[in-house]
This record gives structure tokens, sequence and C-alpha cells, in this order.
């Protein structure tokens, strides 16, 4: 307590003036305290030398883990597919949809992507539907605004038997809001006519939905064609020495015949430029990735996750060819490499040991004797 009185009151005037302040501890307590304080370090002192002579570092510990472990780089062979009508489709269909945000208006769904549906056809009253849902889908299809002649061919099964049929997600998804609307509508109200019009009104929306949908549908592919037909028709050019100045003569020629405008006439001095131009450039002739329906990325992929694109190939045993033909210079390189960082190995170890270790082994012996006697 008397302590923690005169510590306390250390910053106090008053109370360093006063006897308090002044008295010390008993001699027999401050060397009590001091045989304890002393015991105490001391078996520290103990504790750490134990500590540190158990843990005694191996010197050449870098060099034991070094040796005689190799490299492990490789090369995973992975082969990506590509889907080139999708890919046109994709393209396509986003210019549509935004040509039509211009005008504001919406373009239609239009992906072909086809999932199993399980329709409900095991009482009279959905039957009777499915029937009618049948009749309709043959007037679109007969219109050409519906499903495939094979799609209707196969009809509605006899009632109780089980009906599972591939149809477009994005229609279905359609068809189902437009029907959980109108069927919310009839049970709002009590009406007969407005629970016809109403249905009245799915019906209509219906047919709509179908035949905007599959002309969507259509037109986005046709302009997948359309392209990948313009690419093709380079072949019509194979073998022929047209240069550029040909090619642009017959640019403005088609041009003069369906503009609505007088085209001006071509300049004679670009002309007579591009008339030693070859119109067919190597390696950009008849380009897969124009007219291609599938193609196959060969990628290499190294041992910490990085990919390496090797080409991308028309088929698929072409692109296991060129991952093949990598994988096996990487591995000419990373042995070459190896026999060379075990030649500089030796040789680094032969220096090593033809130097003298006097003083390697002189620092090595007063660090143990620093850490036997405490000294560290």
């Amino acid at each position: 307590m008397m302590i923690q009185e005169q510590a306390q009151g250390e910053f106090n005037k008053g109370f360093r003036k006063s006897e308090e302040f002044q008295r010390d501890l008993p001699e027999e307590k401050v060397s009590a305290f001091s045989a304890i304080l002393g015991k105490f370090f001391k078996d520290e002192a103990e504790d750490y030398k134990k500590t540190v002579t158990g843990a005694i570092p191996d010197y050449d510990g870098l060099l034991k883990s070094g040796r005689g472990k190799g490299n492990d780089a490789h090369l995973t062979e992975d082969i990506q597919e590509i889907d080139r009508i999708s890919n046109r489709k994709y393209r396509f269909a986003g210019l549509r949809i935004f040509e039509a945000s211009e005008k504001g208006e919406k373009y239609p769904q239009s992906s072909p992507y086809m999932d199993l549906f399980e329709i409900q056809n095991n009482d009279s009253e959905s039957h009777s539907i499915n029937l009618r849902l049948m009749k309709d889908l043959s007037e679109l299809a007969r219109s050409g605004q519906g499903p495939a002649d094979e799609f209707i061919s196969k009809g509605v099964p006899s009632m109780g038997t089980q009906w599972q049929m591939y149809m477009p997600l994005v229609l279905v998804q359609q068809l189902d809001a437009a029907h959980a609307e109108a069927k919310q509508g009839i049970a709002a109200t009590h009406d007969e006519s407005e629970k016809q019009a109403w249905a009245k009104g799915f019906d209509i929306a219906f047919k709509s939905l179908m035949a905007d949908y599959y002309q969507a549908r259509d037109d986005v592919a046709q302009d997948g064609k359309e392209m990948a037909g313009w690419f093709k028709s380079q072949e019509e050019k194979r073998g022929s020495k047209l240069s550029k100045a040909d090619i642009l003569k017959e640019v403005h020629e088609e041009l003069s015949r369906s503009w609505p405008r007088p085209i001006p006439p071509l300049d004679q001095d670009a002309l007579q430029e591009w008339r030693d131009v070859p119109a067919i450039e190597e390696n950009t002739f008849m380009h897969n990735w124009g007219w291609a329906d599938k193609l196959y990325k060969s990628v290499a992929v190294d041992s910490f996750g990085g990919e390496y694109l090797l080409g991308v190939y028309e088929h698929k045993e072409d692109a296991h060819q060129a991952f093949l033909e990598w994988s096996r210079e990487f591995d000419d390189a990373q042995r070459k490499l190896k026999e060379e960082l075990t030649q500089w190995s030796k040789e680094e170890q032969a220096r090593l040991e033809g130097e003298t270790h006097e003083g390697h082994d002189m620092m090595r012996k007063k660090i143990e004797e620093a850490r036997m006697t405490g000294g560290i």
C-alpha cells in the first residue's frame, strides 16, 4: 500500500514534501524481493538456454533441401469446342435487339435452346387442351411461323399417356407467364363474358408469341447463314490472279447499279497503286473463323495454371496434334534446363569444396560456444 500511495502522489507537490513520501521499505523486505526476482530471472535464463540448445539450425539445410529435387513443370492439354453457329446467332440477335431499341421497340426472344418438358395429359380436360394446342401449332407450322413438321407429326398421345417433348425454353417461359396472367384474370371475375375475353386474349397472345418467336429465331439463323456464306464465297476466287484494283472496280460497278445516286468515278492514281497488290493475302484467304460451323481451340495449361493458346483448328485431331508438338518442345526445353542446372550445381559444389573453410568453421565454433554460455 505504501508503494502504491507513493506512486499515485508522485506528481503532487504537497505529498512529495510529506514524511509518507520520503519513507522507504524495510531492508529485509527489499532483500527478500530481490532474492525472489533474481531466482525468477535465473529460471528464465536456464529455460532459454535449453530452448536455444535444442533448436540449433542446420547450416547446410538449404543446400540439402534443394539437392536431388527436380522441376515438376508440366503441361496439361485443354481442347475447347467453339460453336461458331451459336456465336453468329448471338451476334445477330444482339444487333437486332439494338436496332429495335433504337426505334423504341422490343425484339422477340429468339434463343433456339431446347429443354425437355412434361405436359399434363392425364384427364379429359388436359387432353382436350393439348389437342387444341397441337391444332394451333399445326396451323402455325403450315404458315411457316411454327415448329418443324417432325415436331407436329408426332401428335398428342392418348389420354393417360405420359407426354414429354423438347420445346424452346424462352418460348415456354413466355407462354407460362401469359397463361398465369390469364388464369389470374379469369379467377378474379365472376362475369362470364370477361372470362371468355380473358380466354380469347390468351389464345391471341399464344399465337402471337409463337409466331414472333419462330420468325425471330429463323431470321437470326438466316443472318448467321448469310454471313458464313459470304465468307465461303471467297472460294470462287481461289487460284485467281486478281489484284485489289480489280476488286475495287467490281465493288464500284456493283454500287453504280444499286445506289440511288450517281457514284463518283474511281481515282486512277489509287487504282494504279492497288494494281500490283494481290487481292488474296496469305493466311487470310478462306479463314475458317468466318465460315466453319465448329472449331477447336488448343490450349496448354502449365503447372501454375497459366494458359497458352496454341491455335484454333477445324478438326479436334489437329488441335490435339498441336498440343503434342508443343508439349514435346516444352519437355525438351525443361530437360535441357535441368541438365544445365545440374552441371552448374556440380561446378559450384566443386568450387566450394576447393575453398578453405577455416573462417566458416571458426565462426560456427564461436556461435556454439556463445550458445552454451548463454551469450545468445
